[in-house]
């Protein structure tokens, strides 16, 4: 299951019925319509448009396949609608975020990030939400979701070992939180595991201001990226976390570190249709 950045990623929300999906969505799209049909193929419309914020697309192929369950009868009707309709909540979060309805959004996201769901609905709203903590801190509903995202970590999911390391980040943990990753990567782990741990601890010594620190150790990993990054999630990572070190050097006057840091965001435009 790809738990796409795009999702996770709240600013910056196409709800314009439209949204034009950049062509890696659009061939999807259309494979789609070749391999699958019925509810199945709204479903997987709707999720495709959710990955990439065209939110008056994916309402409108979840709200068909709702209408299509209607088709079947008894238990298997009650099961695809409720299915349908668990998708359209995750989408009204969305669109009240877009709409800057922040508490409602945050109430929606805590709701759909229930471990009960489907984990293609919760998993993706615990990022959601918590990539909207971090941005705009809120430590009691930190400590509702804190729970679901030590379970996804555990399991394996590096993003949520990312938000659990950056959220409240401040002058007085930073430091702990270093060397508890940096004592990690001491040991010995696999390659994969290893990649997504060091630019996590690049993102964490940008944000601590430790801006040398953190370009060293993303020149050093970048040919490791690119050999050795399965996830499409995680490179997109790696350049996001190279893209906010350019920025802090580029407002420091690095005329070169401007050049990379559009470069890098052409490059984020090209993976998920915006930066």
């Amino acid at each position: 299951m790809l738990i796409s950045l795009a999702i996770v990623t709240a600013a910056g929300a196409k709800s314009s019925a439209q949204c034009v999906p950049p062509p890696a969505y659009s061939a999807r799209l259309q494979q789609l319509d070749t391999q699958i049909s019925g509810f199945q193929l709204y479903i997987e419309r709707g999720k495709a448009y959710l990955e990439i914020k065209c939110l008056a697309d994916a309402r409108s192929a979840f709200e068909s396949a709702s209408a299509n369950a209607d088709t079947e009868k008894g238990e298997v009707k009650e099961n695809l609608k409720a299915l349908a309709q668990k998708f359209l909540d995750l989408t009204s979060a969305y669109e009240a975020l877009n709409a800057g309805r922040v508490p409602e959004a945050k109430t929606l996201l805590l709701r759909s990030s229930d471990e009960a769901l489907p984990p293609e609905i919760s998993v993706q709203a615990a990022f959601a939400l918590a990539e909207l903590l971090v941005q705009s801190p809120d430590d009691s509903l930190w400590a509702a979701l804190e729970p679901n995202l030590n379970r996804l970590d555990e399991a394996g999911l590096w993003q949520a070992r990312r938000y659990r390391l950056i959220y409240g980040l401040n002058a007085q943990n930073a430091t702990a939180r270093i060397a508890q990753l940096t004592e990690i990567l001491a040991n010995d782990t696999p390659v994969q595991t290893r990649l997504e741990d060091e630019i996590i601890l690049a993102e964490l010594l940008r944000l601590a201001g430790r801006i040398s620190d953190a370009e060293l150790l993303a020149k050093n990993i970048e040919g490791e990226v690119g050999r050795k990054a399965i996830s499409p999630d995680l490179r997109v990572q790696y350049i996001r976390v190279c893209a906010g070190i350019a920025s802090v050097e580029a407002r420091n006057g690095d005329h070169a570190a401007q050049v990379r840091y559009q470069i890098y965001l052409s490059a984020m435009g090209s993976m998920y249709g915006s930066p």
